[in-house]
């Protein structure tokens, strides 16, 4: 048994029945950090989250080289949902997409547990590196990934800008 603080999760391939809920949750939980980090209207986000979700999974759960899991505890609780998958033109590298724990699951280790199975998950297919993106402003995230030694590559910044511009503020020093 595991001790306090350092559980041992089982991942549970997601079955049909599981996944239309599973989306729903991920649509809000990824809109909801689009959100966070771009200033984006949350209806917005979801709208953008709706899409990219349409495009990476077109098959839902019968994705060519994705996986989906339900994050399983020592109780046999389940306290997450995993997802994981292929880079393209890359054979080495296993992409973690998503990784939610149960909010009364958070702050006890389960994040650690999913992350270390997730990569025993890639080892047993022979890939040598993780990749894995994290939204602006979750903190949280970043301390994890970073404690377990996941280095960051690049950064992605961006800036909304206010209205309309005229044409000599664009150009200064060109004539309208």
């Amino acid at each position: 048994m595991a001790s306090v603080g350092n559980p041992v999760v089982a991942l549970r391939p997601m079955t049909d029945a599981e996944f239309p809920a599973w989306r729903e949750l991920a649509l809000e939980h990824h809109a909801a950090q689009v959100s966070r980090a771009t200033g984006t209207d949350l209806g917005a986000a979801t709208e953008e989250s709706r899409a990219l979700l349409a495009t990476v999974l077109p098959a839902g759960l019968a994705t060519e080289k994705m996986n989906l899991f339900v994050v399983i505890d020592e109780a046999a609780r389940e306290v997450g949902w995993l997802w994981l998958g292929a880079v393209p033109h890359d054979d080495t590298t296993g992409f973690l997409f998503d990784i939610i724990i149960e909010a009364t699951a958070r702050g006890h280790g389960y994040g650690r547990a999913t992350m270390q199975a997730a990569e025993r998950f890639f080892l047993a297919q022979s890939k040598t590196r993780v990749s894995l993106d994290v939204a602006g402003g979750n903190d949280v995230a970043l301390g994890l990934y970073a404690s377990m030694g996941y280095l960051p590559i690049s950064t992605s910044m961006a800036k909304t800008l206010d209205g309309p511009r005229e044409p000599s503020a664009v150009n200064p020093g060109r004539k309208p």
